[in-house]
């Protein structure tokens, strides 16, 4: 009998979320699976409403047999929390669960995963991904997290150095710590080359660098702009997309930038157009200074285009080993940033954008990642 598994979300899985390359590509893998697979997404955000689910046919949404709470017990958080709770435990017993997944245990997916295994009796386990758990804006219980990874049945990140954050933050070993990456997302293994580029009128006569992601002061949107300032005044055929929200205060840099006519702001984008801007453009720039993984890296390969990157965690190891993939640079230092993105303009005419997609897809595409899911179940008793 095929076993049964529970993923405890953030947010539910929808189209129009930016994450919607990540989380919804892990859950159709784990649909994949020889298993039973139940989804809970803590703050659902579908009211009654689950058609956003639709391109999850076989996945169980748990979340529309849940009853709502009463006036009174919504006013207090706790209470909330704990009817919730006791909702979980009783549907998870229902349904026989045989092992809790939490998709990232912070802040809430995986103390919920846990009480709901201990309650069940069965593993439990997590994928995680913030950065380096010392993210300002996502508050932590060190106390009850450390608990938590001490006691789960397996521990899966999304790159070896984030394993090694997690432990030195929580001062463990995790001694049943994997690497599962980020995967290359479902619309761009699955779908050609647009035969119509969105952004064509852009890029035309350019080479144009592209950065797409949520430009929070960690991504370092101001290391970008000082390098392309170089590149630009170096390279008058060098171009810039920016895709992405951008802080308010950012603002003026744009306006004052000495090649603002060539810097393309695009704002919130659609899944669609990220895979579009990674095809149309020449070149990735990911200057963060924390990534766990990096999915704009991968997107990029996956489109085969080159990156530049700073050396974060997840890049440092999806373009270490493999030089040429692109460049990696120290982290906060715009001219070694600069100097790497005029090294990809020369260097154009050795990037081979087959042999880059190939190794994206045959790395972290489906099927690889199908086995590290499985073997990753597998550590915890269950055939899948």
């Amino acid at each position: 009998m095929a076993p049964t598994i529970l993923l405890i979300t953030k947010d539910a899985p929808t189209p129009d979320r930016r994450k919607a390359g990540l989380f919804p590509v892990a859950i159709r893998q784990h649909l994949g699976l020889k298993a039973n697979i139940l989804l809970f997404a803590i703050e659902d955000g579908l009211s009654d409403d689950a058609s956003p689910l639709s391109g999850f046919p076989d996945l169980t949404y748990l979340n529309q047999t849940m009853q709502p709470t009463g006036r009174l017990v919504s006013k207090s958080r706790f209470l909330a929390n704990e009817l919730l709770f006791r909702q979980m435990a009783r549907v998870a017993k229902e349904h026989n669960v045989d092992a809790v997944m939490g998709l990232q245990s912070a802040p809430r997916t995986g103390l919920l995963a846990q009480r709901i295994a201990n309650v069940v009796g069965c593993p439990f386990a997590s994928w995680e991904h913030l950065t380096s758990y010392g993210r300002t804006d996502v508050g932590l219980n060190d106390r009850a997290l450390r608990a938590y990874f001490a006691k789960a049945n397996a521990v899966a990140a999304v790159s070896g150095r984030t394993l090694r954050a997690i432990e030195k933050r929580y001062d463990m070993v995790l001694e049943a710590g994997v690497t599962i990456p980020n995967p290359v997302p479902d619309d761009f293994e699955a779908l050609p080359r647009p035969k119509e580029n969105n952004f064509a009128d852009h890029t035309n006569g350019f080479f144009t660098f592209g950065a797409w992601t949520n430009w929070r002061d960690i991504k370092r949107l101001d290391l970008l702009l000082s390098a392309f300032a170089t590149v630009a005044a170096q390279r008058p055929n060098a171009k810039l997309i920016i895709a992405g929200p951008i802080p308010d205060k950012m603002g003026g840099s744009f306006e004052t930038h000495p090649a603002s006519d060539r810097i393309v702001r695009l704002g919130n984008v659609s899944r669609e157009d990220i895979r579009h801007l990674a095809y149309a453009v020449d070149c990735c720039c990911l200057p963060s200074d924390h990534e766990t993984f990096g999915l704009p890296v991968v997107e990029a390969l996956a489109a085969g285009k080159p990156v530049v990157s700073t050396n974060t965690d997840g890049p440092s190891e999806i373009l270490g080993d493999h030089p040429w993939l692109g460049h990696l640079v120290p982290k906060g230092d715009a001219s070694a940033f600069a100097e790497a993105m005029t090294s990809v303009m020369d260097e154009q005419a050795t990037y081979s954008a087959e042999k880059l997609r190939k190794h994206a897809i045959d790395v972290y595409g489906q099927k690889s990642q199908t086995a590290r899911w499985t073997a990753l179940y597998a550590s915890m008793g269950l055939s899948v």
